[in-house]
Order: structure tokens, then C-alpha cells, then sequence
């Protein structure tokens, strides 16, 4: 990765040439020694960085800087940064006498944030798989999430992509599916959640805005009687809406028109 500067490790974000670290958007206090060793580290994820490379890439020609102490002061720095525990940890880890190595997953690129949004027309959607909870949720969760994925695809004329994730086991939590999210390069994500209730159930459905990890809209749709009986009609009405909702937040001005899709399985 000689020539990447912008790095996305979950919640984080790594510009090299602003010199920033970002967490969720907000701005990380991370000096320039602990960045600098925090680029090496990141160029090189998932290897082995030894101290003596460190030392001759950083502090070679500062033979007056006592190396060992002024190395371990910015390790424990960057593992402040990323609130990282030296004993188990899931950014930096140690290996004894020789070295640190990043074990986070990484996505790099050799333009920040902006740059690759910009450079592509589309805005780019995924469908998480909805979850189900109660007896009879299946088959309305699976026929619910197939015509939102549908209408989705077709309800604009231009300026949409949707991507269908098909995976039997989902990211489960907020941070695995921002992860999954940057490595697709995605502008948004939906996720769909059915609750069975004592009369009918109730189907909640939220759009989420990647850069900002903001809830763009959430809305409960309520159904009174059993979910076997709810039938397509409720697919199509709620799927509908949705539909409406979504392009007006995203796409201003868009209207319905042709198809415009690009459905893929990932993972």
C-alpha cells in the first residue's frame, strides 16, 4: 500500500496527509511521533513491524533520544487513541522483544473520503437481511425484504445502486456492518427488523448514512393481524412507502422511473 493515505478500521479513520484520525466523525487527538509510527503500522497491516525498523525509519537521525523509552510512550498513546487494551487487544498488538503489529482489518485508498464519493454518479444502497423474531416472521421477513430489494432497484430513473447482502449469518453488530459497508464503498445501508406481537406483528425498517453512522430515517409499521395472513399486499404497500421515503432522503428531486439496478450477493 506505498501509495494509500486515508485508512478505515471500523469506527475509525486515518488521513495521512491532513494528519487526522477521526472516530465516528469526531476528530482524535494523535501527535505527530504516534502518527507517524501509526503509518508504518497501517502501510503494513497485519505484519510485523520490528522496533529496530521503527527506529530507523523514525528516530535514526535523533541518536540523542533514548529509542526504547520514547517507542513504548507512543505505543501506549495510539492504544489510547483507539481506547485499545495492551492485554487483549483489537488494534495493536505486541510481539514480545521484537515488534507491534496492526491486526484490525483495514480498508485503504489513495484518496480520502470525498475524493471516492465523488468520483462515481451513483449513490450506492444495501439491503441488510432483515431479522425475524416470533413464530410465523420468516416468510414475511423474507417476502418483505425481496420486494423492498425490488422496489429499491427500480424505483428510480438514475443515480442508484442496490446491493442485496444474501449471507446466512449477517454482521450482528453496528460496527461489523460499518466495516462491511466502507470495504463496498457504500453511501447508505437499511435494516429491517419484524417483532411478532400478541395481535399481529410490527416491522421496523431504518436508513442509515455511512459517513456519518446517523440514522437518516426509522419508521414502525404496524399490522394487526397474524403475519401468515398479511399476504403480499402488505409487501408491496410497505415496500411502497419505503421506497418513497428513502428516495426522498437520498436523492432529492428523484422521481419513479426504469430500472436502474445493480443487485449482487456479497459475502
Amino acid at each position: 500500500m506505498p501509495d494509500d493515505h486515508f485508512f478505515v478500521i471500523g469506527r475509525f479513520t486515518v488521513d495521512l496527509l491532513s494528519h487526522q484520525v477521526r472516530c465516528n466523525g469526531s476528530r482524535v487527538l494523535v501527535q505527530e511521533q504516534p502518527l507517524l509510527v501509526l503509518a508504518e503500522l497501517l502501510k503494513r497491516a497485519g505484519q510485523l513491524v520490528t522496533r529496530e525498523e521503527l527506529h530507523l525509519k523514525l528516530w535514526c537521525k535523533h541518536p540523542e533520544v533514548d529509542f526504547e523509552h520514547s517507542l513504548n510512550k507512543v505505543i501506549h498513546k495510539l492504544r489510547a487513541a483507539f481506547a485499545d487494551d495492551p492485554d487483549n487487544p483489537a488494534y495493536i498488538e505486541t510481539i514480545s522483544r521484537r515488534g507491534y503489529r496492526f491486526i484490525a482489518p483495514v480498508l485503504s485508498s489513495h484518496r480520502n473520503l470525498n475524493e471516492v464519493h465523488a468520483a462515481r454518479h451513483n449513490i450506492r444502497i444495501a439491503v441488510f437481511p432483515f431479522y425475524g423474531v416470533g413464530n410465523n416472521c420468516l416468510e414475511l421477513r423474507d417476502g418483505l425484504y425481496q420486494e423492498v430489494i425490488a422496489q429499491l432497484g427500480s424505483c428510480f430513473e438514475q443515480g442508484i445502486t442496490t446491493i442485496a447482502l444474501a449471507n446466512e449469518h449477517p454482521p450482528s453488530s453496528e460496527d461489523e456492518r460499518y466495516v462491511l459497508a466502507r470495504s463496498l464503498d457504500l453511501d447508505y445501508w437499511c435494516l429491517g427488523r419484524l417483532h411478532k406481537r400478541d395481535v399481529g406483528f410490527r416491522f421496523t425498517f431504518m436508513l442509515v448514512e455511512l459517513n456519518t453512522r446517523s440514522i437518516v430515517w426509522v419508521k414502525k409499521f404496524i399490522h394487526d393481524s397474524e403475519a401468515i395472513d398479511a399476504g403480499p399486499d402488505f409487501h408491496v404497500r410497505t415496500a411502497e412507502e419505503i421506497c418513497r421515503e428513502v428516495t426522498e432522503r437520498i436523492v432529492p428531486g428523484a422521481r419513479p422511473g426504469m430500472l436502474q439496478r445493480s443487485m449482487s450477493a456479497a459475502v
